[in-house]
């Protein structure tokens, strides 16, 4: 990321790349092969509302008029901003490298300006996190309750565990499991009791009047605490600090990783070994924030190549030729359906959109569908609740601990 691009928050800083755009509707479909003939659709709003109005090409026409004068933002343009869960899947697709995510949450802040957003379902839990540091509601006290009584906090370490907001409160297993992987791998841990939101619930629908304060609140805190690597299990928590924070704080004192490729790093300098595991049959879902919103910073395309490569290798060697795929992976996957704000306006869209990526793991044969992202797990495991499928969801990390044991 260039210092240009981190400086870019507000919707006239985009004024020449939304003029870039040709519309040639790429930004709707998938690159990968669909079995049953033809392209993969790509863009879960356009073929939900099957309205070319909610493509990402016509977003950017939409941000073209704003900027020209010609609409105002008014409460019929938000279904069109907000029903979409910035996947970035029409960012990867565009062959002009258009920051389309970008720009529709440029677009999202100026609607927020306008008093047209965030809409209202989505208030809710941005008033929770100006109130409770977080936007489940849930009292910033009990935020590092999960953690286990052998795991001794210290006030200092060379790594920190952001765990995140949901796992804090809704999937603490997760934070367990990536706290005794990291510890059963040696490594100086920790927890910060006082985190706070990483801000990602806020930037994906343009309420950015707290961002810059919890950001520096939460780098300060976690350079105070002498911290060489931040490290996170939510794909969300990982792209904000990666690609957001940047943004609001400048350079960050320490370096940013996901719990996957930390873990990763560990295995590979032998301070480990895996165990296979037996009886499972898994295929693995990209989180839109671990994936495509992460691997557009990498230019060289054997580096990306080699980044969705990473939760990979980790499978193979859980479970050799147990590890399937579906049709849409890596850049080109399906979306969960429930970030950009979505799942909370938007339920029955995301709801569909999650069953979507269940049929689709259904048909490679797995018994377990895994991810890397908590936020990912929850939107998943409802559709398959709801669709009565017999998938079993689960983190790469559980699966790990597993196979540590």
């Amino acid at each position: 990321m260039t210092e240009s691009e981190k400086s870019k928050t507000e919707l006239k800083d985009f004024e020449l790349e939304i003029a870039r755009c040709i519309h040639c509707k790429a930004c709707t479909i998938a690159d990968a092969a669909n079995p049953k003939g033809g392209f993969e659709v790509g863009c879960p709003s356009w073929s939900a509302m099957e309205w070319e109005a909610y493509s990402g090409g016509a977003k950017l026409w939409l941000a073209r008029a704003i900027l020209d004068g010609n609409y105002k933002l008014d409460t019929d343009a938000g279904d069109l901003l907000f029903r979409c869960s910035t996947c970035g899947q029409c960012e990867e697709q565009c062959e002009n490298e258009l920051p389309t995510v970008d720009i529709i949450e440029a677009m999202r802040a100026e609607a927020v300006k306008a008093g047209v957003g965030p809409l209202d379902k989505q208030i809710g839990y941005s008033k929770a996190t100006e109130i409770k540091r977080n936007p489940y509601n849930e009292e910033h006290a009990s935020r590092t309750a999960w953690v286990p009584k052998e795991f001794k906090l210290k006030d200092k370490a060379e790594v920190i565990y952001f765990v995140g907001c949901t796992a804090s409160y809704r999937l603490q297993e997760l934070a367990v499991s990536t706290m005794r992987v990291m510890d059963k791998l040696g490594a100086d841990v920790t927890v910060k009791e006082d985190e706070w939101c990483c801000c990602s619930p806020l930037i994906r629908v343009g309420k950015l009047d707290l961002v810059k304060d919890y950001v520096k609140h939460n780098v300060e805190l976690f350079q105070n605490a002498g911290a060489k690597v931040v490290v996170s299990s939510c794909a969300g928590c990982f792209r904000t600090m990666k690609r957001d924070w940047p943004k609001y704080y400048g350079l960050l004192p320490f370096e940013v990783k996901h719990s996957v490729n930390y873990i990763a790093e560990l295995l590979e300098s032998g301070k480990a070994k895996l165990n296979p595991l037996k009886g499972i049959k898994a295929t693995y879902h990209d989180p839109c924030h671990y994936g495509r919103h992460v691997a557009h910073l990498i230019k060289d395309r054997k580096e990306k190549a080699e980044w969705f490569e990473v939760p990979r290798k980790i499978l193979r060697i859980l479970l050799g030729d147990n590890f399937v795929e579906m049709p849409r992976t890596k850049e080109n996957a399906w979306c969960c359906g429930a970030g950009g704000g979505a799942r909370a306006q938007f339920p029955d869209w995301t709801l569909d959109t999650s069953i979507e990526r269940i049929k689709e793991a259904e048909e490679t044969g797995a018994t377990h569908l895994v991810s890397a992202c908590p936020f990912c797990e929850t939107s998943l495991q409802l559709a398959i609740e709801k669709s009565e499928s017999k998938l079993k969801m689960v983190d790469l990390i559980q699966f790990v601990e597993d196979a540590l044991e």
